[in-house]
């Protein structure tokens, strides 16, 4: 089997030391994919990949190497949307996985708000906005489920379920509609209890 693969989408990325921390403990591969060098552990498994300062350069990068045996970390909803379809998980800064039952609502989402922002004035509307800042909370809640995701695919596909972000889809509510009845099902793994619920290509080089 191959190695775990985790492809960072570094330029905006705050979680960038759990990464390695936790990608140590897997010894998996690691890929720090930016327009710029970023500084990197002393790691023979993680490597720096500098890419063109082309518009989507990064992005493309990113997703032609992503494949089931990827984790993609990155708050970019296209390109999370294109890492899915090829197989690979996706975590955003904050711990939540981008899923196919989730990304089509997010993607409309998005194409939303860009269009409430373009009828605004000023870069972000008149009433200002952005993200929240990034808390403690939400590097703590990333460490917990890329190491969740980790454990999931170490242990094989058919694991990964019960150990990873689509824990919280088995923990869902489901409706029996067998004999018209309605009734609520609950899964009883302790795993899904515990989940909260909450860029044109160009020139790239690979170096340590």
């Amino acid at each position: 089997m191959p190695p775990i693969t985790i492809l960072i989408d570094a330029d905006a990325c705050p979680v960038k030391d759990e990464i390695y921390r936790v990608a140590e403990r897997f010894r998996a591969e690691v890929r720090v994919v930016s327009n710029a060098p970023f500084r990197i552990p002393d790691s023979p498994r993680v490597k720096r990949v500098v890419v063109s300062d082309g518009f989507d350069a990064a992005d493309d990068w990113i997703a032609e190497a992503a494949n089931p045996r990827s984790v993609v970390i990155t708050a970019d909803i296209l390109l999370a949307d294109r890492c899915l379809k090829a197989g690979a998980r996706v975590l955003k800064h904050n711990g939540e996985a981008f899923t196919a039952a989730s990304i089509g609502g997010a993607i409309a989402t998005r194409a939303i708000m860009a269009d409430l922002r373009a009828g605004m004035d000023g870069p972000l509307g008149s009433t200002g906005g952005g993200p929240a800042p990034f808390s403690k909370a939400d590097r703590s809640r990333f460490l917990q489920a890329l190491d969740r995701v980790m454990v999931g695919m170490a242990r094989g596909p058919s694991n990964y379920a019960t150990s990873s972000g689509a824990a919280a889809i088995i923990s869902t509510p489901l409706t029996d509609i067998k004999r018209g009845t309605s009734s609520r099902v609950r899964s009883t793994n302790p795993l899904a209890r515990t989940v909260a619920p909450n860029k044109s290509r160009g020139r790239t080089s690979i170096l340590r």
